[in-house]
């Protein structure tokens, strides 16, 4: 039989009387042990019913071999979108919708497998891609990703997709002038968590003095208005911005306030 396809079985199987004669009677099928959404030969056992003047004293049961032949394995995988923004945080980030191209079956598993091309930075749910990934792979745009659909059938296919991601360019990047270290949880802190993208960044915070009071390479730490444990005084400070990437530096004013 066709994959997938309803098996046509016999209704009837022929019994030999014992008066020598051949009759037929009703049988009827269990088909509790077949998988016709799985490719293979299985054994099926049958009832078969007995009629007023025809008995089955010995329960003897029809069988038949059915043979449920391969599917075709999908044709293609499509991604609605290849393109996605960093963002802020290391949070996920959702890609485009994958749908898969079979005439025969609508149900697949998509995913990445592990340990193919860049594939360790993603994930797929619920057929959408991700970005998905606590390492923010600094200084890289583009991405080398493969897909994998299984069908009911086990067959697979693979395709490769390019993924861009963008990230902002460092002289687009805002950086806020003022934050308001209070304890109220509210712009308690300041950093500039863009820097994730770029390699070699780095953010530093002075004195008017040019002392140094806050230094980090680590996107996710922020200055909390100290230095050495004591509270800075409301004024303003002067930070830069190097990204060794690119070579671009910049500078601004950073401004202080408590209520």
């Amino acid at each position: 039989m066709n994959w997938g396809t309803v098996p046509d079985l016999p209704n009837s199987v022929a019994l030999m009387a014992t008066n020598g004669r051949p009759y037929f009677l009703d049988v009827t099928w269990n088909q509790s042990t077949l998988n016709r959404f799985r490719r293979g030969t299985y054994d099926l056992i049958g009832e078969i019913a007995e009629t007023e003047w025809i008995k089955n004293p010995d329960a003897l049961q029809a069988a038949i071999k059915v043979n449920v032949l391969p599917k075709a394995k999908p044709e293609d995988i499509l991604l609605s979108n290849s393109t996605f923004d960093g963002a802020r945080t290391s949070q996920e980030v959702a890609i485009g919708t994958l749908s898969v191209v079979d005439p025969i079956d609508n149900r697949h598993v998509l995913g990445v497998p592990h340990g193919l091309e860049d594939n360790r930075y993603f994930r797929v749910i619920n057929d959408v891609l991700y970005w998905s990934s606590e390492d923010p792979a600094a200084g890289r745009t583009t991405f080398k990703i493969v897909v994998r659909v299984t069908d009911r059938d086990f067959n697979t296919l693979d395709k490769v997709f390019e993924i861009t991601r963008n990230r902002e360019r460092v002289s687009e990047i805002e950086i806020y002038n003022t934050f308001t270290p209070d304890g109220d949880g509210i712009n308690d802190t300041w950093g500039v968590p863009e820097i994730r993208y770029y390699r070699g960044a780095r953010v530093q915070v002075f004195e008017r003095s040019g002392k140094r009071l806050f230094y980090t390479e680590d996107p996710d730490q922020r200055w909390d208005g100290t230095f050495e444990g004591k509270e800075m005084p409301v004024g303003s400070y002067y930070w830069t911005l190097e990204v060794r990437e690119t070579g671009e530096v910049r500078k601004g004013i950073l401004n202080l306030l408590r209520k």
